[in-house]
């Protein structure tokens, strides 16, 4: 599960206490919050700023560090510091 912060905690009770139960606002402000969501998330990291990717995995947790080369949507494009590979990694496996 993501964890939000309190400022968009915040926003999302404000938008949905205007709602008052209409289906085509909920989608706007579904959408709305979606957006405002990826944008912070998207806005943590940078190009060039050194990274861990975590992978977690059943017994343990392994972190590679590398650089960030290109930033998407919901992922960014990571080179490998130890090596010339380049992954696409969700933000959710990142670090700073």
């Amino acid at each position: 599960m993501k964890t939000i912060d309190t400022d968009l905690q915040h926003f999302i009770k404000e938008i949905l206490h205007r709602v008052h139960g209409d289906s085509e606002t909920l989608y706007a402000v579904i959408d709305d919050i979606k957006s405002e969501f990826n944008s912070r998330q998207k806005s943590k990291f940078q190009i060039g700023d050194i990274v861990n990717i975590v992978e977690v995995q059943k017994n343990n947790t392994k972190k590679t560090t590398g650089v960030i080369r290109k930033i998407n949507l919901k992922t960014a494009d990571v080179r490998v510091l130890q090596g010339t590979d380049v992954y696409r990694v969700p933000f959710a496996m990142l670090e700073i």
